[in-house]
């Protein structure tokens, strides 16, 4: 039996072609000729698919809208427009926030329900040389961080960890605990690909103890982390070299990952150039909860594909509390999911979870 409930979020994909910052790890870098400009003809064209997919979600009691990219932040009228369509529980903005502005802030203060997901590796440009190629641009990332912070703007910060900031990621954490009343969330992602083949950004096995720091001196900092679990199932991801044999991934029954022009992916947290495109959701009379049959068939077999198996994301907080390993009290400390009715839902599908699954 499919949990047939709508999705609580979508996780939309606007473009990946654009986008002025070139990540030494980016998974796209490889298959995408990136521009740092739109051009004015696409502009509008993104201006309305905007429009039309914040509408789709709304028809379709999406609680959770995240918009991103490449970088969003290129498309002029980005923020009043979705200022225009937010009717949302949360509205999410992934950014690398080279471009935020006064008058970007500004309209995010005006939107109580509004957060943003800012990349950033550290406080140190050393700590971001795979993200920046000058220390001009990083301290601009710093600062915009910290004034959409000071703007009482919530921010959720996507550190990747690597072989070369792994050893500095607690002081990072020292430092941001001046945000510790803010709603502010940092997650460590390893940088995507297969788990156990070395590159030259894989963590070394004699640095896991940097992680087992932050899991021993975890209360020091909870108030800007996710739940201990996380970083303790990031460290057996580490030394395994993959997920834990019948783990169950619930990604795909949670959040609808769309491209595009309303392509839908066949998981939110894979990359596209991994994908078979299964839907799209204005050539489709089904609403979204019928795509989660398909959804289901990717689920069943999730600990048997390899992408499955490597794939390490921030939801997995989610799969944490799904798969009965930490309360909802840690889920309803985090910003993104916090709100009344995304609770419910949540706690909803756990009950799915335990009558179907573990039973």
């Amino acid at each position: 039996m499919a949990f047939e409930k709508n999705f609580m979020m979508a996780d939309w994909v606007m473009f990946e072609d654009y986008c002025n910052l070139r990540c030494n790890y980016c998974i796209l870098s490889s298959i995408k000729d990136f521009k740092s400009k739109i051009p004015q003809e696409k502009i509008e064209f993104y201006n309305e698919y905007l429009r039309k997919t914040a509408r789709y979600m709304q028809e379709h009691d999406i609680m959770i809208f995240k918009v991103s990219g490449g970088e969003v932040l290129l498309l002029p009228e980005l923020m009043p427009i979705l200022k225009e369509v937010n009717t949302f529980a949360r509205v999410q903005l992934l950014t690398n926030a080279t471009l935020v502005n006064d008058k970007h802030i500004q309209i995010m203060k005006e939107m109580p329900n509004f957060g943003v997901q800012v990349s950033l590796d550290g406080h140190t440009y050393q700590m971001n040389k795979d993200r920046f190629s000058s220390e001009a641009g990083f301290k601009k990332v710093l600062n915009n961080t910290r004034r959409m912070l000071d703007e009482n703007i919530p921010v959720e910060i996507n550190a990747c960890i690597t072989r070369d900031n792994i050893e500095n990621i607690e002081d990072f954490f020292k430092y941001l605990m001046e945000y510790a009343d803010k709603e502010l969330m940092v997650y460590l992602l390893p940088i995507r690909g297969h788990a156990g083949e070395e590159n030259m950004f894989t963590i070394q096995k004699e640095q896991f103890k940097y992680i087992e720091s932050i899991i021993n001196n975890y209360d020091k900092y909870r108030a800007i982390l996710p739940p201990k679990e996380y970083f303790t199932y990031l460290l057996d991801y580490l030394d395994k070299g993959h997920k834990p044999k019948g783990w169950r991934c619930w990604v795909t029954y949670l959040i609808m990952g769309l491209l595009y022009e309303g392509d839908l992916k066949a998981c939110p947290g894979i990359p596209t150039n991994n994908q078979t495109v299964r839907y799209n959701i204005f050539n489709n009379d089904g609403k979204p909860f019928e795509y989660n049959k398909l959804y289901d068939i990717l689920n069943r077999k999730c600990s048997t594909i390899s992408l499955c198996e490597w794939c390490f994301n921030h939801y997995e907080d989610l799969n944490l509390y799904l798969n009965g390993v930490i309360p909802i009290e840690e889920i309803q400390r985090i910003w993104l999911y916090k709100e009344p009715r995304v609770v419910k839902f949540l706690k909803e599908m756990r009950a799915y979870v335990e009558s179907t699954v573990n039973t």
